[in-house]
């Protein structure tokens, strides 16, 4: 039998008291829900909507872009409800897009793994695929890529 120190315990008792206290009591439920708002909307409210969480939000004020992304591992697929309701967002950036006549808003899936050294994206709003690899992650990442007014043009499209 394993043996661990006294501290390393007590630590450990004291976790599973706080996750006993919290609405999200389960290692299950910390990883399917991002917050206690989401599973109370997902348990308690009628299934009249989609409600999805997002990873990211990104805002440069150089450039004013706004970009929304929904990260995923390499090996994980996006829902069908998020895939829908990411197209719906990707629809009113491109709307807004051609109103201000460039690339101001972005919706993008990110799939990769750390230490992410690639990654994948696609530019729902464009519907393109690219990958990134080596510095270009942490430029896109970064919203480096980009000068205001321009639109971002990836060297290695993925068909």
């Amino acid at each position: 039998m394993m043996q661990i120190d006294d501290d390393l315990y007590k630590e450990l008792m004291n976790i599973k008291i706080q996750l006993e206290k919290e609405y999200r009591n389960t290692i299950q439920e910390l990883k399917y829900y991002n917050s206690d708002l989401s599973k109370f909307i997902g348990k308690e409210c009628k299934k009249i909507m989609t409600s999805i969480d997002l990873d990211l939000w990104q805002y440069k004020k150089s450039t004013t872009v706004i970009r929304k992304g929904e990260f995923k591992h390499i090996d994980e697929d996006t829902g069908f409800q998020q895939l829908s309701l990411l197209k719906k967002q990707a629809d009113v950036d491109r709307y807004l897009n051609k109103k201000f006549g460039w690339n101001r808003f972005e919706t993008c899936i990110i799939w990769g793994n750390y230490p992410f050294e690639s990654i994948i994206v696609w530019d729902v709003v464009n519907d393109i695929k690219f990958e990134l690899i080596g510095d270009e992650v942490k430029t896109f990442l970064t919203l480096e890529h980009i000068k205001k007014g321009e639109v971002y043009e990836p060297k290695k499209i993925i068909t």
